[in-house]
């Protein structure tokens, strides 16, 4: 009886239903390795993460996609010069260690906060922008470079741009359309050529009407950068800033529609830069530079910089020097280096100066040296009234009452360094279009030694260029060393060297004096800066020194300088009667504090009295 109970007992056990512990023990062998499974997965996961989500998904999913600007985040900054982005910054990797992946898992370490993210890369570049929150914005500028030591950077914020014109107003249309051909010489630079169709100009602006008949049958290689998109949509205003541009410097010639571009026969680029509310930010310009030189563009031109606050003009010009020396030292370098890389691939690059008339530098792109900085000059040879000026203008080139395309197949006079910009922009592609290889620094050179000096004595800019002779000197292959700037330098010392010498030996030294011939046919004779010998004081019996700059069209500039070395500015126009000179003054004479001012008074040169 008891080995038939075993004997059964080993029967149930063998089918399963009989002692309980070999049950027991194969659930926990299952158990056992769903568990060790579920380790392996989770230490496979974390492994993983450190691999790919820490260094990748801390990143955007796409390189070079730029997030627009709500418009509600734009700010001042907080000396009221410009505006950027508040919640936003742009670092570039200047050491060694340049990884964006490595730099983005440090980044996650050190701000874990769902606040703080990456928004923006592009390995080409090495740059990065950071969202941020926007009351944390100048701390973290401050602190970064420390909690991440383990990167050198550059850090910035995200400026905004604005476009270099200023729209006409409509009594100026009665003006000729297009004096500024004749006053650069494109009409006998034109019997050398009108451009070669393999050389493209890139156009980086705001926004384009691909459809104006001046520029439709020009275009190669549209692009808009925030889009990553080759079908360029503009409507409105937005697209005629450049439009106008465009079509300035290479706009179809004997087509029946308003006028051309200084380089007719040439291609153009148009890159689109601004997003739909037309804010245009550093990062979608400096995508539009990169594009420019890496689609085959020979010229690029751009007609936009900075928003400055316009209360800056007010500032005295030493002010203004102090800023151009201690601000946005970053962003300086950061525009030296891209700009420097425009010139390796030997492409010149256009900018705009500005119209606020400042001094050109303030913005910080405008401080390297290889960029072709463009003032703009009036109908008259002056410097435009809004033109910025300075030591770092390069050249000069009609800026006011500049007629040209805009939206809707409509023609309209602009004002602006943004329309001197592509004129010069259409002259380099001339030059280059009878001798491709041609490098940048040549370019300018040649600009500048067989340029027209303008009027513009107390404010210097850069020579008007002049189209047919600079042909003349590239088509000889007799390219001239010219540093227009420094010699504008050494003249400026002369002249500080000859006044200390007048000084010393008082009244006793030789002097020009103006002498009205007799039957004078035209005011050429009065032509250059004069001093009145006649003691002139203020309200208040403090000596007043007078100097009058003369042109050969008949007006000038009066300047009054004060015993405080204060100076104040009217516009003068000239006349002759039997051979008396009257000298009127336009309007109130303005001084640089924008306190005070001098009345307006009438002048009388008389020969022998």
């Amino acid at each position: 009886h008891l080995s038939l109970s075993k004997s059964k007992e080993k029967e149930q056990t063998e089918k399963g239903i009989g002692n309980g512990n070999n049950l027991n023990r194969k659930w926990y062998k299952e158990w056992y390795f769903l568990i060790l499974l579920i380790l392996l997965l989770l230490i496979l996961y974390f492994l993983l993460s450190n691999l790919f989500f820490d260094e990748n998904n801390n990143l955007p999913p796409k390189e070079k996609v730029i997030v627009p600007v709500n418009p509600k985040d734009i700010i001042d900054t907080p000396d009221s010069l410009s505006k950027i982005a508040a919640d936003r910054l742009n670092i570039l990797l200047t050491g060694e260690n340049k990884n964006i992946q490595k730099f983005a898992k440090q980044f996650k370490k050190v701000y874990p906060d769902t606040l703080y993210s990456i928004v923006y890369y592009d390995d080409e570049t090495n740059r990065i922008q950071i969202k941020i929150p926007k009351e944390k914005r100048d701390s973290i500028k401050k602190e970064l470079p420390t909690k991440m030591s383990d990167f050198q950077m550059l850090i910035w914020h995200e400026s905004l741009f604005d476009h270099n014109f200023i729209p006409e107003d409509p009594g100026f249309r009665d003006e000729t359309k297009s004096w500024f051909f004749k006053e650069i010489k494109a009409f006998d630079a034109w019997e050398v050529t009108k451009g070669d169709n393999n050389i493209v100009i890139a156009i980086i602006d705001g926004g384009f009407d691909l459809q104006h008949p001046e520029i439709k049958s020009k275009i190669v290689k549209p692009w808009d950068v925030l889009l990553h998109s080759s079908n360029i949509v503009s409507q409105g205003e937005n697209s005629d800033h450049g439009t106008h541009v465009a079509c300035l410097a290479a706009g179809s010639i004997n087509n029946n529609e308003g006028l051309s571009g200084i380089a007719p026969n040439c291609k153009i680029m148009p890159i689109k830069v601004s997003d739909d509310n037309g804010v245009i930010t550093t990062t979608a310009i400096i995508d539009g530079i990169m594009y420019a030189i890496n689609h085959g563009a020979d010229v690029v031109n751009m007609s936009l910089g900075m928003y400055f606050n316009p209360l800056l003009s007010n500032l005295p010009e030493d002010i203004q020097q102090e800023i151009i020396d201690n601000a946005y030292a970053d962003e300086e370098e950061f525009w030296n280096r891209l700009f420097k890389l425009v010139d390796d691939k030997n492409i010149p690059f256009v900018l705009a100066s500005g119209n606020q008339d400042i001094l050109i530098g303030i913005d910080p792109m405008e401080r390297s040296k290889y960029p072709i900085k463009v003032s703009a000059i009036d109908i008259n040879e002056k410097k435009a009234r809004f033109s910025n000026y300075g030591e770092k203008s390069d050249l000069s080139a009609p800026g006011v009452k500049i007629y040209s395309a805009i939206s809707n197949n409509r023609f309209e006079f602009f004002d602006g360094t943004s329309m001197a910009a592509p004129i010069v922009a259409g002259g380099i592609a001339l030059l280059k279009s009878i001798k491709p290889e041609i490098s940048p620094k040549e370019i300018k050179s040649i600009l500048q030694s067989t340029g027209k000096q303008p009027y513009s004595y107390d404010k210097h800019i850069g020579n008007i260029i002049q189209l047919s002779d600079a042909l003349g000197f590239t088509k000889s292959g007799k390219i001239p060393e010219v540093d227009c700037n420094e010699i504008q330098h050494k003249i400026d010392s002369l002249n500080e060297i000859i006044n200390k010498l007048k000084k010393k030996c008082g009244h006793e030294t030789s002097v020009d004096t103006m002498i009205i011939p007799d039957n004078p046919e035209d005011l050429s004779f009065t032509m250059g800066r004069w001093k009145s010998t006649m003691p002139v004081a203020d309200d208040k019996g403090k000596p007043v020194q007078l100097y009058f700059d003369f042109y050969d069209t008949g007006d000038g500039v009066l300047t009054l300088v004060t015993e405080s070395n204060m100076n104040c500015t009217a516009d003068l126009k000239l006349s002759l009667n039997n051979n008396e000179l009257d000298i009127n003054q336009i309007q109130n004479a303005q001084c640089s504090d924008h306190k005070h001012q001098f009345l307006k008074y009438r002048f009388k040169c008389i020969a022998d009295n």
